[in-house]
């Protein structure tokens, strides 16, 4: 028999031997510690991120700017989204369409030059009521206004959305939707004066021998063109000094208009570096022939061409990825790029 006091002390006793004898229950201090290290180096980085970023606008920016590229990257010609989702681009046409005049004054022997620029979109049922973000590229300066033609075109380029570059005209494009979904304008630019491209080049030559009139045309072509030019046009006006019936050419396929005074031909289509050369006689008027002084007639000159998958500047467009904008579909934007000359000498 054991006493009531006793036995509580025994099993006092017993219990606290359990207890000592049982690794279990012993704790391990150290693995604490290094927990609570832990804790406190995070809490320490997490305070100090947080001062950063409440004193810092920039870093808020950039860490969105990454997270935005590391969650959307392209492949191939597909794009892949946060959830590991491939989503194809949609492809959509923009053209890029330049003209530039050219008129050279032979008397005062100078020269003006302009050159404007339309940009055209063929709209797809997948553009209805989605953005679609366009950007105009610049590298060289050569903008010195652009014109939207349309009241569902936006130039974005100066609100708080961050440009990358300086050069750069972002045209957000809400397209209503229509039926036809015919091509349409959305965008007009002009370039400065300093801009002068070269892609052809004419010379005429007028000699006088006698009773004869002799006019050389000459046109070359740039050969830094990445493609030749087409459809070229030539129209010769000839001055009533001469007699436009007595004309002798060396090209076929010539035309004259006798109430115009206008002679024409046309070549379908001339390579990079190459050149033409039209060899032109006529017979000087008889009211001139009685003239002491025969003066070197005048003869104005007009020459129209084409030129397909090249520019008159180094102006681009493509697809500006918005990431403020949720509702955006991928787009792929394919340039058609194409220019037309007026070139003029009177």
């Amino acid at each position: 028999d054991v006493d009531q006091s006793d036995s509580k002390s025994y099993f006092s006793d017993l219990n606290m031997s359990l207890i000592s004898n049982d690794t279990s229950f012993q704790p391990d201090f150290r693995e604490n510690s290094r927990e609570a290290d832990k804790e406190d180096s995070y809490s320490q980085f997490s305070s100090s991120k947080f001062d950063q970023m409440s004193y810092s606008s920039d870093l808020f920016e950039s860490d969105l700017d990454k997270s935005f590229e590391s969650l959307q990257h392209k492949r191939d010609d597909k794009l892949i989204n946060s959830f590991g989702e491939i989503e194809e681009e949609i492809p959509i046409n923009v053209s890029l369409h330049e003209i530039m005049v050219c008129a050279y004054d032979m008397t005062k022997n100078s020269i003006n030059i302009s050159v404007q620029g339309t940009i055209r979109i063929e709209p797809i049922p997948e553009l209805e009521n989605t953005p679609l973000f366009l950007s105009l590229n610049d590298p060289e300066a050569n903008i010195s206004n652009v014109t939207v033609l349309s009241e569902f075109i936006k130039d974005v380029s100066s609100a708080p959305r961050k440009r990358e570059k300086l050069d750069q005209r972002i045209l957000k494009v809400n397209y209503p939707g229509k039926t036809d979904f015919k091509p349409i304008e959305i965008a007009t630019y002009t370039c400065r004066d300093s801009l002068r491209p070269v892609p052809i080049i004419v010379q005429t030559k007028v000699r006088v021998d006698g009773k004869i009139c002799k006019v050389g045309v000459k046109i070359k072509v740039n050969p830094s063109l990445s493609k030749g030019i087409s459809n070229v046009c030539v129209l010769l006006a000839v001055p009533p000094t001469v007699k436009g019936t007595s004309m002798k050419i060396s090209r076929e396929g010539t035309s004259w208009d006798a109430i115009k005074r206008i002679v024409a031909w046309v070549e379908p289509s001339m390579s990079c570096g190459e050149d033409r050369e039209v060899m032109i006689q006529f017979e000087i008027s008889s009211a001139q022939t009685v003239s002491s002084a025969i003066q070197k007639p005048i003869f104005p000159i007009l020459v129209r061409c084409d030129g397909s998958k090249d520019q008159l500047s180094k102006i681009g467009i493509k697809e500006s990825r918005n990431k403020y904008e949720i509702t955006q579909i991928p787009y792929k934007v394919s340039v058609n790029k194409s220019f037309r000359v007026f070139h003029r000498k009177h």
